[in-house]
């Protein structure tokens, strides 16, 4: 397992072997590479799970508890019965308390995704919202061959189990969004999987349930041969399910691929 921090590199042969953490710069912009040949082998991950704005974290002074917002432009908002989670290419789901007002918005181009996912809303007592899903950037003028994965995912929000009414008041954390992967490459070839999916909003004892992050953005554009038979995952993360309530699940992300020569974007449909 590696830290990776690059962006705007360019390279000639470039494998990833194991697991490798696509961070980006300090600066939290992403990872960008422009290379001749890229390959992921079976078994190896490039990774940007939980690379992108962090989510929010509440608190609690002794006396009284509070929830914190998430980050980035998709951030779930605080709510004061079941935090929402964060939204990019689907939006957050609400919480316990069904106000879709709260939920993080999507946002960001459908065939050019460049920005990173956003954070859901942190509860009480320190429990974290889920971190966004990264950024990936890749740009290969020869062969992409994918046999592992590429995953820019949201993480789950933190569960809550104080069952103090003051301190456990904002319940737990909820999803964070998936990321963005965004791929150009002449030639494309593998059976490997990318995926952009949300995070889990966490379980609350006391009553107040997270929802979960919405799902990412994939786009692929092949503008030489396209040999592959790729699989992918930009849907939502789960909302929380406890104590008879009804957070939601965030709403599903996008999935565009454009074929050798053709004119218009396929767009994938995920349930």
């Amino acid at each position: 397992q590696s830290a990776t921090p690059i962006y705007g590199e360019t390279f000639d042969q470039v494998t990833v072997s194991g697991l490798v953490l696509a961070t980006g710069t300090a600066s939290g912009v992403g990872f960008f590479v422009t290379a001749t040949d890229f390959t992921i082998p079976n078994g190896s991950t490039l990774s940007a799970t939980g690379m992108g704005h962090p989510g929010g974290v509440g608190g609690w002074d002794g006396v009284n508890g509070w929830c914190g917002n998430g980050n980035g432009p998709g951030a779930g908002t605080c709510s004061a019965y079941g935090n929402p989670g964060a939204g990019y290419g689907g939006l957050g789901g609400w919480g316990d308390d069904r106000r879709p007002k709260y939920v993080g918005p999507s946002y960001g181009s459908l065939t050019n995704p460049a920005e990173l996912g956003s954070g859901g809303a942190g509860g009480a007592s320190y429990r974290r919202g889920g971190w966004g899903g990264g950024l990936i950037k890749l740009s290969v003028s020869g062969t992409l061959t994918l046999g592992g994965a590429i995953s820019s995912d949201g993480t789950d929000g933190d569960n809550n189990t104080v069952t103090s009414s003051t301190q456990s008041r904002y319940g737990s954390g909820a999803g964070g969004s998936g990321g963005a992967i965004n791929i150009t490459a002449a030639t494309v070839t593998g059976a490997g999987k990318l995926t952009a999916a949300g995070g889990r909003g966490g379980n609350d004892v006391d009553g107040d349930p997270a929802g979960g992050g919405g799902g990412g953005r994939i786009a692929v554009v092949v503008t030489g041969t396209d040999s592959s038979t790729l699989s992918f995952d930009a849907g939502p993360g789960s909302g929380a399910n406890e104590n008879s309530s009804s957070p939601a699940s965030g709403g599903v992300g996008t999935v565009v691929w454009k074929r050798p020569g053709a004119s218009l974007y396929d767009l994938k449909l995920l349930a």
